[in-house]
């Protein structure tokens, strides 16, 4: 990683209405949105479009700038996928 870059992420505590947990990766200045979106087991009823239809069976599905970058078994698995992405992008900066 280049020295001094700093690397962060932000979710909201709360899933949105599709179902995701949104947020954004800092990497250095540059400013990427994320979204994670958890497992069929933790659909609700209010979401706005049907969990079934994007929802894995059993993986978490990390999304950045609408890519789909990672998949894992848990939340913190899903995090650490996060940080380890900010990390490698952090490498290629000048």
């Amino acid at each position: 990683m280049t020295e001094n870059v700093t690397c962060s992420f932000k979710l909201q505590e709360l899933q949105d209405g599709m179902g995701f947990y949104y947020g954004s990766v800092n990497v250095g200045d540059d400013t990427y949105r994320l979204n994670i979106l958890p497992p069929k087991s933790h659909a609700h009823p209010w979401f706005v479009m049907g969990p079934r239809e994007h929802m894995d069976e059993t993986l978490w599905l990390v999304f950045i700038d609408g890519e789909q970058v990672a998949s894992a078994v848990s939340r913190e698995e899903a995090e650490r996928a996060v940080r380890d992405w900010a990390e490698l992008v952090a490498t290629f900066l000048p």
